[in-house]
């Protein structure tokens, strides 16, 4: 039947969460018929937010925002909802500290940093995660939807976003966290390599002028 093959369709879209955000909101919009919402905005409406943010750039012409989802299936709604937020939060740390590893191999081959000195921030980058999931406050659900499946489960789609500088302020603070114990020249290392002075001291100005 149509409802048989749109809640097939429905499924191979929310498997293929791990592809281009911005493919599965297009995707999305072609299928609302069939989804409920979990959020006071329309389906329509979380759709056309995330992909506003999934397309914004800052200045420079880099992501003005990180963009994260998951899905999960529960034997009810609320507990697959927090399950789907907690995973996309997991994501968003993930490409926090994916965004920072990058920068810390770049620093390598231009020699900013010497190979044991990234070797001791990367660790500390790896055993940040779980810290910068805590730290990272409020984050903007952009979509926040489910659907009942046949056996009785409900299948939920969470897509989060965070602004890239308050991801990199997060991220540098909770990595600086976990190399208390290392030279005092790793720390500074760590915040020139990220810029991370450099968005506090515009901040800063910025606020003065207002």
């Amino acid at each position: 039947s149509k409802i048989e093959t749109d809640n097939f369709n429905l499924s191979k879209l929310f498997r293929g969460l791990v592809t281009d955000v911005r493919i599965i909101i297009i995707k999305l919009a072609d299928r609302l018929h069939n989804m409920r919402t979990l959020e006071f905005h329309t389906p329509e409406k979380q759709i056309e937010n995330a992909w506003m943010k999934s397309v914004t750039t800052d200045e420079s012409g880099l992501p003005a925002y990180l963009v994260a989802n998951s899905r999960v299936i529960g034997g009810n709604v609320s507990s697959a909802k927090m399950q789907a937020n907690h995973q996309a939060k997991v994501e968003l740390a993930g490409l926090m500290s994916s965004n920072i590893s990058s920068l810390i191999e770049s620093s390598v081959s231009n020699k900013e940093l010497t190979s044991e000195e990234a070797v001791a921030i990367n660790k500390a980058v790896q055993a940040s995660k779980e810290l910068i999931i805590a730290d990272l406050g409020r984050v903007a659900k952009e979509i926040e939807i489910y659907r009942d499946l046949s056996n009785k489960n409900v299948e939920v789609m969470v897509c989060l976003s965070y602004s890239s500088k308050a991801a990199t302020d997060v991220a540098v603070k909770s990595i600086h966290r976990n190399l208390e114990q290392e030279a005092e020249h790793l720390h500074d290392k760590l915040d020139n390599l990220t810029g991370i002075k450099q968005i506090i001291s515009t901040n800063n100005t910025n606020l003065q002028q207002e």
